[in-house]
């Protein structure tokens, strides 16, 4: 196993509005539609994390890489390059603009990592050794900081799109 890796995540934001703001007509095939909509979507971010170029030639197999994608998040275990890091970037801000450009704020994703290694059968996190526990803390730590921020790179990269009126209904 490559000795420096990331613990990739991912967090969907505004699941529940985005279920629940539907019409009382034909509400049930609305409310299947948009749950199979999300369980899709994260999939989709998911493989397109795994599909970076330079995964396909580390020593890691993919069922080694992939650790969960379900309800609305996903985390991988990668390994860690500054090139993998650049991808993973630049993924966050495609997908931030497509949710952005297609939901207009009703739904947001948070895609971070923690670099870390493992150290026999302990993580090693900077200078924090422990259990694997820590990794969800700090990943979960990370979604909060950016659940705090949300928008921020729309708002220093696209601040007119941002503040346009929006139409509503249809």
């Amino acid at each position: 196993m490559d000795k420096n890796l990331l613990f990739v995540g991912g967090d969907l934001s505004g699941i529940q509005k985005f279920i629940y703001n539907i019409t009382s007509k034909r509400a049930m095939v609305s409310l299947k539609g948009r749950s199979c909509f999300l369980k899709d979507y994260t999939q989709k971010v998911c493989d397109k994390i795994l599909a970076i170029k330079e995964l396909k030639n580390s020593t890691m197999n993919m069922d080694e890489m992939k650790i969960y994608c379900s309800g609305g998040k996903f985390y991988l275990q990668i390994p860690d390059t500054q090139g993998i890091r650049d991808s993973i970037d630049s993924i966050r801000k495609e997908i931030e603009n497509d949710l952005w450009s297609n939901h207009r704020g009703q739904l947001s994703i948070n895609i971070d990592y923690v670099p870390f290694s493992y150290e026999g059968e302990q993580v090693k996190v900077g200078n924090n050794i422990g259990k694997i526990g820590i990794l969800w803390r700090h990943i979960t730590e990370k979604f909060n900081d950016l659940k705090n921020q949300k928008f921020k790179s729309l708002l220093l990269n696209q601040y007119q799109d941002f503040f346009e009126v929006q139409k509503v209904g249809g």
